[in-house]
């Protein structure tokens, strides 16, 4: 909780460098963070002459870095953050030294603070970024060491062995487990050292000396030893005020190396792999090791989105019961170029199979939790920030703010949409978002009866970029959703009286100011200055309601728990102990667990599993969720 100033000098920079600050940790539990994601690069603006690129990730950088300095109708004066989360794909297409000194540097660490510059950001607020898929070689399956020969300035492309940058330029907390990194793939238990591989003009190349040298150059020495980076930095967790952070990969490297790019409505979507029981382990026991009154997970593919573009790619929805029951309340993720927010869900058993619009729920969802009057929810948030500047997923926009021509899953969109050279047609709109069984509307070719079910998700936010602002303050935590700057006018016409979609209040938004334009040949800005106000698109509140007593000393929540032993032992005996929890609350309580300290000089005699771990002096038992009434 230390301010610290700096300077920084050297070659090929201004006279006198930089001066800056940064704050070490709180440990109050009052403090905000940010987050967003998907932001680094500059898509190519079509048919312009002169060629120029449209940079969307400076003006989101730079309203970060003015939070508290923003002026957002229906939101109040919003602190200076502490810290940012990033959900992954920070620069693309494969996360290559290249692209952080095109797109990257020069707008998080940019000498001028505005809209089409970014801000010196990372001068000043700690920036902790999860792996995505195209921060570690495009695709999460592999990656080529040697990348190519056509890396030119804004390519995007590699210039040869740094396709990996990622483990050089960030140095985060190193608690990870070893031997999951992208140089190997697992399916399920068992591992194949495949995921590097080097291949050059058509010819291919084996090299375990250049791996190992490539492992060597991410040592640090950060305090406590010497360690290679890329061993441990695509998992870590770290706490910050009253919250415990983990982020951890998702990439398919993960998971059988599996890329099922196919079209939701020409293949039904598949079962996935089981998470590997070396990172099971590890995030069961990190989480339980924790005590902290909140816990934020992040990753980079969402397991819950109704944005469908990678709807084949949402393999970490087996992860979602471990997070459920060991105690985590909000998870964050990228990959789809929008804003989404479920409802509080419950994962089923069959979260994670082959989904199917006949049978069971593969999750539940507490329909009467609305972040305003109800704060409390039953189940775990799932939002995807990948909103940050890169473009969007949408059809109805060309580039290089639309990708191109698919399925419209907008909030804004109404009627129907007919896909492109086929018979097919579509809703759009709140009616095709994913349903309690995983299907939606576009599976229905294959999947009759898909996405009839009752809606996940209840809050879309596309084709505006936006950033996430969070403040916690004690046992409550509220997220504002802010806009790209936008004019003060709008494109709307009879026929789409809302475009760019509505605020918080369902109020149609004005345009977004005009594109900052790149030359692609020197960097520079050839566009004026434009200045806009944000809007809100979404809040809410999560409130963790107080159990304990009141001022009478009665039970104010009914939430019991009684510990019984035998009354006599012999020294170096086992004691088995009986714990009866009831919870008699108004209340269904996720993520339920008790923690024991032991004595000193006792140890644990149990067995541990994913239920029960060992802290130190301390076995946590996870119950899971305890119902209303139940024990």
């Amino acid at each position: 909780d230390t301010t610290y100033f700096y300077r920084v000098t050297g070659p090929g920079m201004p006279a006198g460098g930089f001066t800056a600050s940064f704050h070490t940790r709180k440990q109050s539990d009052h403090f905000s963070f940010l987050v967003q994601g998907d932001e680094g690069f500059f898509p190519p603006v079509p048919n312009s002459n002169p060629a120029r690129l449209a940079d969307y990730e400076a003006r989101i950088v730079h309203l970060m870095y003015n939070t508290e300095n923003l002026s957002v109708p229906a939101a109040p004066a919003l602190p200076r953050p502490d810290i940012a989360l990033n959900t992954g794909d920070n620069v693309y297409t494969n996360g290559a030294e290249g692209s952080y000194r095109d797109y990257w540097m020069p707008v998080w660490n940019s000498d001028t603070d505005s809209n089409e510059m970014g801000a010196p950001f990372i001068r000043s607020i700690p920036f902790f970024i999860v792996v995505g898929n195209h921060d570690t070689g495009a695709t999460g399956v592999n990656v080529n060491m040697l990348g190519g020969d056509n890396a030119g300035r804004f390519s995007g492309n590699t210039d040869g062995g740094d396709a990996m940058a990622y483990f050089n330029n960030y140095y985060y907390p190193l608690n990870g487990p070893v031997g999951v990194d992208q140089e190997f793939t697992w399916t399920g238990d068992s591992v194949a050292d495949n995921g590097m591989f080097f291949s050059f003009a058509g010819k291919s190349y084996t090299s375990p000396a250049a791996i190992e040298a490539y492992r060597a150059s991410t040592i640090v020495d950060s305090g406590g030893g010497a360690k290679l980076q890329i061993d441990h930095m695509s998992n870590y967790s770290f706490d910050y005020g009253n919250a415990h952070f983990t982020f951890i990969e998702a990439n398919p490297h993960v998971f059988a190396g599996l890329l099922d790019g196919s079209p939701a409505y020409a293949k039904a979507p598949p079962a996935f792999s089981a998470y590997p029981s070396i990172l099971r382990e590890w995030l069961i026991n990190d989480l339980d090791s924790s005590s902290q009154t909140w816990k934020v997970v992040v990753f980079h593919q969402p397991a819950f989105s109704s944005g469908n573009a990678t709807v084949k790619n949402s393999q970490m929805r087996g992860v979602a019961k471990f997070l459920e029951d060991h105690g985590v309340n909000i998870v964050f993720n990228g990959h789809e170029h929008n804003y989404q927010r479920t409802l509080p869900l419950r994962a089923e058993a069959g979260v994670a199979a082959a989904p199917s619009p006949s049978g069971p729920a593969a999750v539940d969802i507490d329909t009467s939790f609305d972040g305003v009057t109800q704060t409390v929810p039953d189940g775990v948030l799932y939002i995807v920030e990948g909103s940050g500047g890169n473009r969007e997923f949408d059809g109805d926009k060309n580039q290089p703010r639309g990708q191109g021509p698919g399925v419209d899953q907008d909030d804004s969109a109404t009627g129907t949409f007919t896909l492109q050279n086929t018979s097919l047609t579509f809703v759009n709109g709140p009616a095709a978002w994913l349903d309690t069984h995983l299907t939606d509307n576009e599976m229905f070719p294959v999947l009759p009866g898909a996405g009839s079910g009752p809606k996940i998700t209840t809050r879309f936010k596309s084709k505006v970029f936006s950033f996430g602002d969070v403040l916690v303050r004690g046992n409550q935590l509220t997220l504002y959703q802010v806009s790209e700057p936008l004019l003060p006018t709008s494109s709307a016409t009879a026929a789409n009286p809302a475009p760019f979609g509505t605020d918080v209040h369902g109020v149609p938004l004005n345009d977004p100011i005009p594109d900052t334009l790149v030359d692609p040949t020197n960097g520079d800005v050839v566009t004026p200055p434009a200045e806009g106000q944000s809007a809100l698109l979404d809040k809410f509140t999560v409130t963790k309601p107080d159990l304990g007593e009141n001022q009478d000393g009665n039970a104010q929540g009914g939430l019991e728990a009684h510990l019984s032993a035998p009354s006599r032992a012999s020294a170096g005996s086992t004691i088995i102990y009986s714990i009866q929890v009831e919870n008699d609350s108004g209340y269904a309580l996720n993520g339920t667990q008790v923690v024991v300290n032991l004595a000193e000089g006792a140890s644990f005699a149990g067995t541990t599993c994913d239920m029960v771990t060992v802290h130190g002096s301390q076995v946590v038992v996870t119950l899971g969720r305890l119902g209303v009434g139940s024990g």
